[in-house]
């Protein structure tokens, strides 16, 4: 059968996708009314709703109904082109000359209403107003971002207002400056040159005035609004006191309020950017260009001495996040080019200069929506791919969103909120999770700032009891320094040197020494560590034991969200006694002094169980928590009982006096990486990265090679099906007194595993709340189990077993092979089944009565009476629908077809063995062949 066409959604290509599903249908002989019941089945979820609100699904298979589900697909498809094409039309919108702001207002209302039916009409105006304001020149909508309370309508009038030929605004030198304190200095707008003295008496006034500068403004604009409409009403009654010099233009730069003759070539043309003329008569004006009409000229002066504080944001639409600087010298916010590719970006004619005068090249503009932390703002972008952050936001969403910017906390402040600058504290949250779940994060974080480590040399110190090297009566154990290449002793000064800074190690003079070695690692730089092998002989064994992995995995059912955090130099927290430090005096090489431990180091024999009991300890009676050694799991139901665990978790690290590496923690993940294996609310999957070395792995050439590779497979055996069957060749190859021999079937088994390997399946975590079912089957060689449950209709597979049989157990007979299988399967699952009544599923059909059987004797009476403490029920399964029981059990095809060497036939050939079997037989032979 061919791989049917991937899951049809909005984002793919319709007529495509049909013709490949047609491919599809014509490779595996479907007919139409087949098709008709097979297209749905590969629709994605948001498709799918549209096909089951049709009501087509009762429909019986026929050719009609195909067409129908086509038909349906392709108007879905044209009504999501036209709200596309309307959504494109709202962005590319500008305001054209000679356009009152309110008719653009009722045109992006019109586009919005289109493109987005669903949008309240909140929403729709609150997406038009931030449109309006990108379209407006810069020193009119920096006006207007200090009214947006006001009606969409009005706002809209008081821009015509401003906007008027005949009443242009001045081009304000600063739109917004912001002081150290939050108070805006400049903000205020600027009269006319050569105007009115009652307008410089106002000016005055407002300028000596101590009020607000809100109000400040509010009163100007007012000024400004009865001086605009007494003009508009009365357009040919010159003012007393002055003549109308804005209504004169100046014939050589094309400037207003001056005649040629008093030109003094200043102007500055917004569309080159040159000075001596405007943009109306601008000789290297493109025409063709739209968007030119509505171009302006901001100069942004972003550079480092204006730096505020780098903040993390979101761009919530793409789940994209990056690294913004909040940059008050910046007259406009801009977005770089790299992030600005997940959407549409229309042309602007806006020219940016930075502070030294340079030209900012930009590429066009465009909305996005972002989001840090509890603050989500849309706004119009400008893009550039010449900034060095992923962000620069200036001061015009500082001013419309009343953002004031507290340079010593670095802190930036809207209204009551605060958002925390993220110089040192940098995390690792899913972009998928909800705004408010990441900033209550952050929030914790912020409140634990001190438990992550700031640096390499800073890592906690454990207050618990220190760790204690036990070696009973044993005398001080010396070795000699191995030898060190000399160009590497600078590199074990270097780390001797660290290590001493940080207060891990420290000089001594002690009785016991252990040499160390170099282990270079996978980016080629080196480890030290110490050879504490003669201690480790010595030492009586910790017999604290580690948690089963399992255990902790099944502890996962029902979880949905998971963070992961790593203690900074876990070891390293653990501190020694006085009497253990000189038990780890180490020499580096003849002549560098003799160093100890103040710290647990790797290497010692005790170490993993007395970091576990120290971890456990710390975290004891926390619910939603696990841990293996420094690894830390926190994983919860909801959001709400995740941000109780993480803070109950965080409390505790704190009071123990640990400290967290902030680098290789993660925190709201749906899906996250914990001991090489991959954890979601779907079950656990292993981790592609962890296997590919096994997959990389060649054949190998001895018993130990072999070894490691059957355990490497071992770690993933619940993931593998049949894994006992599957490796019986190289078991064998194992067995003492089998001589090496890479035969056929070794091979075929070998490339076998590895490619179960390569496709492992998704197992789903037990829910003690949920009946288990067990299939069991048996082969001649081996026997299989699958522990399952039900997930609504589907039974999915929670865990494989399989064991080959012994050389005994496959002299059994039929019934007793089947039933050794089911005590197999129980004994393996016992702790999920005991307590608990389950089903048992066999394609045997007589071991359905195995309760009832009389008089049993032998191996089955005692498999009976291990049976009963068990609450179960044998059902029979049809050896078709044992599908996967009965893979596990079954041998490999080629396992045993391999051609074994005939050992007394190769030494005859050989010709020197022969000749000494001649001399053993007592024949004569030529000794000079032999002596060769």
């Amino acid at each position: 059968m061919n791989i049917p066409p991937r899951k049809l959604s909005r984002a793919d290509d319709l007529e495509q996708w049909l013709f490949e599903f047609q491919v599809f249908a014509k490779a595996n002989l479907y007919d139409t009314a087949r098709q008709s019941d097979v297209l749905p089945a590969l629709l994605d979820a948001e498709i799918l709703k549209v096909y089951q609100s049709a009501n087509l699904y009762d429909v019986p298979s026929c050719a009609e109904k195909l067409q129908k589900i086509i038909a349906l697909l392709r108007e879905t498809w044209a009504a999501s082109d036209a709200m596309s094409a309307s959504f494109r039309l709202f962005e590319s919108a500008v305001l054209l000359p000679g356009q009152h702001p309110r008719d653009l207002c009722s045109n992006l209302d019109g586009y919005l209403v289109k493109a987005r039916p669903t949008l309240s009409t909140s929403d729709r105006e609150y997406l038009v107003l931030q449109k309006l304001l990108g379209c407006l020149p810069v020193d009119v909508s920096s006006i207007l971002r200090l009214f947006t309370d006001l009606p969409l309508k009005s706002l809209a009038d008081k821009a015509g207002i401003l906007m008027s030929d005949n009443h242009a605004l001045p081009k304000s030198n600063s739109v917004c400056s912001i002081s150290e304190n939050g108070t805006d200095l400049n903000n205020s707008v600027r009269p006319p040159i050569d105007s009115t003295k009652k307008t410089e008496e106002v000016n005055s006034i407002a300028r000596n005035s101590p009020k607000d500068p809100m109000t400040e403004v509010m009163d100007r604009l007012s000024k400004l609004e009865g001086m605009f409409s007494q003009a508009l009403m009365n357009p040919r009654q010159p003012t007393n006191e002055t003549p109308q010099r804005w209504r004169i233009t100046c014939d050589r730069c094309g400037a207003a309020g001056h005649k040629a003759k008093d030109c003094r070539g200043q102007a500055r043309c917004t569309s080159c950017g040159a000075r001596g003329h405007v943009g109306r008569i601008c000789p290297n004006r493109n025409t063709g260009n739209n968007y030119n009409t509505s171009s302006r000229y901001i100069s942004s002066t972003f550079n480092p001495n204006n730096i505020s504080g780098d903040i993390l944001f979101t761009l919530t639409e793409f789940c994209i996040g990056g690294r913004a600087l909040i940059d008050t010298g910046s007259s406009t916010s801009i977005i770089n080019a790299r992030l600005a590719k997940v959407t549409s970006v229309f042309p602007t004619s806006l020219i940016l200069k930075t502070a030294n005068g340079s030209r900012l090249d930009t590429t066009g503009q465009g909305w996005f929506t972002v989001s840090f932390s509890d603050i989500e703002l849309r706004w119009l972008f400008v893009v550039s791919d010449q900034i060095p952050y992923d962000m620069i936001i200036g001061r015009d969403i500082l001013s419309s969103h009343s953002l004031t910017v507290e340079v010593s906390p670095k802190t930036v402040t809207l209204r009551k909120n605060i958002v925390s600058c993220v110089d040192n504290l940098l995390l690792d949250i899913s972009v998928k999770a909800n705004l408010a779940f990441k900033t209550s994060i952050s929030q914790l974080a912020n409140k634990y700032e001190a438990l992550f480590s700031k640096g390499d040399c800073d890592y906690g110190r454990c207050n618990l009891e220190p760790l204690k090297i036990d070696t009973g009566d044993s005398l001080p154990l010396k070795s000699k320094p191995y030898d060190i290449p000399i160009h590497l002793k600078a590199e074990v000064d270097r780390q001797i040197q660290s290590m001493l800074r940080t207060g891990a190690i420290s000089p001594c003079k002690s009785s016991w020494v252990s040499p160390i070695v170099l282990v270079k690692k996978k980016n080629n730089s080196y480890r030290l560590c110490v050879d504490y092998r003669k201690l480790n002989n010595v030492t009586v064994k910790d017999k604290y034991p580690l948690p089963n992995i399992e255990e902790i995995f099944d502890r996962f059912s029902g979880s949905k969200v998971f963070s992961t955090i790593d203690l900074k130099c876990g070891y390293w927290q653990l501190e020694l006694n006085d009497d253990s430090k000189s038990k780890t005096a180490f020499i580096p090489y003849p002549g560098a002094g003799l160093y100890q431990f103040n710290v647990l180091p790797f290497g010692l024999c005790n170490a993993p169980p007395a970091f576990q009991r120290m971890m456990n300890k710390v975290l004891e009676g926390i619910p939603g928590c696990a841990v293996y050694l420094d690894d830390v799991i926190i994983f919860s139901e909801n959001e709400a009982h995740h941000l109780k665990t993480l803070h109950n978790v965080f409390e505790a690290i704190h009071r123990a006096g640990l400290k967290l590496n902030r680098e290789k923690c993660k925190f709201g993940y749906g899906e996250i990486e914990f001991m090489g294996y991959i954890v979601s609310d779907r079950g656990l999957h292993a981790n592609t990265d962890s296997v590919k070395p096994i997959l990389d792995w060649k054949a190998p050439t001895n018993t130990t090679n072999l070894k490691s590779f059957l355990g490497m497979c071992t770690f993933y055996h619940r993931f593998i099906r049949n894994m006992a069957t599957i490796a019986a060749p190289l078991y064998d190859l194992l067995k003492k007194g089998n001589p090496w021999f890479w035969s056929e079937s070794c091979n075929s088994s070998f490339e076998k595993l590895k490619d179960r390997l390569s496709n492992i399946p998704t197992i789903s975590f037990p829910d003690p709340h949920k009946e288990f079912v067990v299939n069991c089957d048996a082969s001649h060689v081996a026997m299989g189990a699958v522990l399952s449950q039900y997930n609504e209709t589907e039974l999915v597979p929670i865990s494989f077993a399989s064991k080959s049989f012994s050389s005994s157990q496959k002299n059994y007979s039929t019934i007793d092979k089947e039933c050794c299988a089911i005590v197999f399967a129980v004994r393996k699952f016992r702790k999920y089944l005991l307590g608990k009544k389950f089903i048992i599923l066999t394609d045997h059909n007589p071991l359905v009565s195995l309760r009832n059987l009389k008089d049993p004797r032998g191996r089955r009476a005692r498999w009976l009476m291990e049976l009963e403490e068990f609450d179960y029920e044998i059902k029979h399964l049809a050896g078709n629908h044992n599908v996967v029981a009965d893979t596990l059990s079954r041998p490999v095809a080629a396992i045993y077809l391999g051609v074994e060497p005939d050992h007394r036939y190769e030494q005859h050939q050989d010709k020197a063995i022969g000749e000494v079997i001649k001399i053993i037989s007592g024949e004569n032979v030529n000794m000079s062949n032999i002596s060769e």
